[in-house]
């Protein structure tokens, strides 16, 4: 019997097939970054006061200041109040009365908004985001985190289910549809709406695209590759930033933003299935036709003997997302892991989307966020490799869990397998340690030599294979931990058992700060 590992190293791990692969998914990364912080630049402070009616409709040939001195009054620095008015002089009052200024009642604004500077439309000035509204802003903003956190939850498992391949397809369906339409809605409301499930898509994919590519790249590049493709996405920020600038009406903008996700439609016949997953699903025949176009592609000759031989993948049972709160070690490292992210999420999100609030350009500060972001991102490589150290010492491979202690493992890590950017089979056959050893046992790497061996333990895996992305090592190796914390069983399913999805241990690929 063949394993797609074996496979993939005489198709080649990174080659023009993987490369072509990269590209096509770090176009729609490019472009998410639009959607993700696309509000920043369509609420911008303006100038605005209440619009008076009454003051209008008199035909007293009054000039604009006096119509403006005459319905709404003035704040500490004397410029007009934004939100209140003069209240209506009854309709027996004189000119001379209104003069006079005898009527010098406020009340808030009760026809809309007037903005002086007649601005490009934006959602500020369209739909009135000022005043009592203006915590709108923050409620839109508050529904598109909600629904990246939906679409974590939501694809995540829609992944593993129709597969990679037509789980991006979806999302990038979605995304063209509800993005274009965001700009030719007719309320608030309805944006918000719209706006949310973009949300939903755009999370889905900084998931499944991370699975796809590293299902189909070999562990010595995995990382330089996430690495790279995520860097696209910072490269989105800094184009957001020039488009932002040079489209001022937040409609164009929108349009602008949403319509290249249009040009992607031949991804239908571009966009390669994972073999892994084909495997997995014991769909063989399609498997074996994807790998054959993977080693034309690379121009690299694939032994008929050796693809003949390929085999499902069998996979791990179950669980659900309770089961992380079973077991105190779970609990424990749950709890952990809940708190990096929100602290990452945090200050990522607490400064990306305040932009503005740095007294610079709102356009330079955004270039100069993206550009940062870049080497930031590459850094990471160097940070995973270097600092490992804090990690306590691995116990012997005997002590990692076994066939019947690895169910609960399984359904407790599916459970965070969307915040993490793993899939639920990559958390799956990173829990059950499934490895190329002989028996299904203690994991092990092509050669027989065990993962959790000492050295892998101070500095890396195997040779060549570098750190991961941002938290995602640090995960990895918290897993990992975790997973020989738990009780020892004997083994009762019997050898091979268990799913293998991720070859090499199970070692994690997550998609790296959002979407940033």
């Amino acid at each position: 019997m063949t394993q797609f590992a074996q496979v993939l190293a005489e198709v080649g791990d990174f080659g023009r097939f993987q490369v072509q692969l990269l590209v096509l998914l770090s176009v729609p990364n490019i472009l998410s970054a639009f959607h993700v912080f696309t509000q920043v630049f369509v609420v911008l402070e303006e100038a605005h006061h209440c619009s008076v009616a009454w003051v209008k409709n008199h035909t007293w040939n009054l000039s604009a200041a006096q119509q403006l001195a005459l319905s709404v009054p003035l704040d500490a620095a004397g410029s007009p109040e934004p939100c209140l008015m003069f209240r209506p002089p009854p309709d027996s009052a004189s000119l001379e009365d209104i003069l006079s200024h005898r009527f010098r009642e406020t009340q808030p604004c009760e026809a809309g908004w007037d903005y002086p500077e007649n601005k490009p439309p934006s959602l500020k000035n369209e739909f009135d985001l000022v005043c009592e509204r203006k915590p709108l802003k923050e409620t839109a903003q508050a529904v598109f985190m909600a629904g990246l956190l939906v679409g974590a939850f939501a694809f995540g498992s829609l992944c593993d289910w129709i597969g990679r391949r037509a789980a991006i397809l979806v999302q990038l369906l979605v995304i063209a549809v509800t993005s274009l339409a965001t700009a030719f809605v007719p309320s608030f409301e309805l944006y918000v709406a719209l706006r949310f499930a973009v949300a939903t898509a755009v999370s889905g994919f900084a998931l499944c695209h991370v699975t796809l590519l590293t299902e189909w790249v070999g562990p010595s590049h995995r990382t330089r590759a996430v690495v790279l493709t995520q860097s696209a996405f910072s490269v989105g920020t800094m184009v957001l930033a020039g488009l932002a600038y040079g489209i001022r009406s937040w409609r164009l903008l929108q349009v602008a933003g949403s319509a290249p996700v249009c040009l992607l439609f031949f991804y239908y016949w571009a966009l390669p299935e994972s073999a892994r997953w084909l495997l997995a699903k014991g769909r063989v025949e399609e498997a074996k036709q994807v790998i054959q176009k993977a080693a034309s592609v690379n121009r690299r000759k694939l032994s008929p003997a050796l693809l003949s031989q390929l085999v499902p993948e069998k996979t791990a049972s179950s669980g659900n997302t309770l089961d992380l709160l079973r077991r105190p070690q779970l609990r424990k490292m749950t709890l952990i892991l809940l708190c990096v992210w929100f602290v990452d999420s945090l200050g990522y999100y607490g400064l990306s989307l305040q932009v503005g609030d740095f007294g610079l350009d709102i356009y330079l500060t955004q270039l100069i966020f993206g550009a940062i972001e870049v080497p930031a991102r590459y850094s990471t490589i160097f940070l995973t490799q270097r600092y490992r150290g804090w990690l306590p010492p691995p116990r012997p491979p005997h002590s990692l869990t076994s066939h019947r202690a690895r169910p609960t493992a399984i359904a407790s890590l599916s459970g965070v397998s969307a915040p993490l950017g793993l899939g639920t089979e990559g958390v799956r056959r990173l829990a059950t340690g499934q490895g190329e050893g002989p028996g299904g046992g203690a994991p092990h790497l092509p050669g027989g030599r065990p993962v959790f061996s000492p050295r892998s333990a101070r500095g890396g895996h195997s040779a060549g294979r570098g750190g991961e992305v941002c938290h995602s090592c640090r995960i990895h190796h918290l897993l990992r931990v975790l997973c020989r914390a738990l009780p020892h069983h004997h083994p009762a399913d019997g050898p091979g058992a268990g799913g293998r999805l991720l070859e090499d241990g199970g070692h994690p690929h997550a998609a790296g700060a959002p979407a940033g």
